[in-house]
């Protein structure tokens, strides 16, 4: 049977050539295209455009402007990453500076500690009335000699020194220091008949010893004699002693048929013949005390 053609109307025929290229691009994308450009957008436009471009549907003047403004954007595009780099590398050497200022800084601040304060000196401790009598009259070793009769015995050279004698015998004892003449500078003991005691001898070469029995003789540096304690002090016959307190006053007894005389820094005390009591203002010392008793004797510090 022939198909009947209707008066007036085009006769259809076969499609032209390059339709299903004219098709709208988007149709044409296969469907996992579609979704990637509803996903990813700009890759879509650049594959929408890269597409028009190779079918020619851009005309020449679009075509030009299409390749200007890439040329322009990256053009831009090299522009702004190096302007990019350099304020990065600015910005880094900006940093780096900063670091070695504070670096600087901080080594300055290690470098320079702040001082620390000097601890006060401790106070020198005061020195004893035994150290002060050392450096007022000297050191030297001990010297002991015993004999019987009379004798001369060289006494350390440029100190004093204290005298410490005992006699046994029935006569006269008598101790007188010596220069360098032979002649005597002080009288230090004279007594008849048995002796003990002690002497302050402040200066003299050589000691003469007259006895009539036998003796013994110790001679030793001041700073070895005894310290006036707060206590009452009681002893017989000739005394050395050191006194380091305060002004006092002093109650002195005295039991003897003799001369009884006791002296300090300051000078004559006490000076009397057989018994004696009393008191007396001291100052305060330090300084030698000497006694020269021929009884017992009591000292109170008060």
């Amino acid at each position: 049977m022939t198909d009947s053609v209707v008066p007036g109307m085009p006769v259809p025929g076969p499609e032209p050539i390059g339709a299903e290229a004219k098709r709208g691009w988007f149709t044409s994308l296969p469907l996992w295209g579609k979704i990637l450009f509803v996903l990813v957008w700009p890759v879509s436009l650049t594959y929408a455009v890269v597409v028009m471009w190779k079918d020619k549907r851009f005309p020449i003047a679009a075509r030009v402007a299409l390749t200007a403004l890439a040329v322009i954007v990256i053009a831009v595009g090299f522009a702004g990453g190096g302007d990019e780099s350099a304020t990065t590398a600015g910005t880094t050497k900006k940093a780096d500076t900063s670091a070695a200022t504070v670096s600087d800084s901080t080594v300055a601040d290690v470098a320079e500690p702040e001082p620390k304060p000097e601890p006060e000196p401790e106070p020198e401790p005061e020195p004893t009335i035994q150290e002060l009598a050392d450096s007022a009259y000297g050191v030297f070793d001990v010297i002991e000699k015993t004999g019987t009769g009379d004798d001369v015995i060289p006494l350390p050279a440029g100190v004093s020194c204290v005298i410490v004698a005992t006699h046994s015998g029935s006569s006269n004892f008598v101790l007188r220091s010596l220069d360098s003449g032979n002649q005597m500078v002080d009288l230090l003991v004279n007594e008849i008949g048995a002796y003990s005691g002690s002497t302050f001898c402040a200066e003299g070469v050589s000691l003469q010893v007259e006895a009539s029995g036998s003796w013994t003789i110790r001679i030793a540096p001041i700073s070895t004699v005894p310290v006036m304690a707060t206590e009452p002090l009681s002893s017989k016959g000739d005394a050395v002693m050191l006194y380091d307190g305060g002004t006092a006053i002093w109650d002195i007894t005295h039991t003897g048929s003799s001369n009884f005389v006791v002296k300090n820094g300051d000078g004559l005390l006490v000076n009397e013949i057989g018994d004696y009591s009393g008191a007396v203002p001291v100052s305060g010392g330090p300084y030698i005390v000497t006694i020269s008793a021929d009884g017992a004797w009591t000292i109170t510090i008060r």
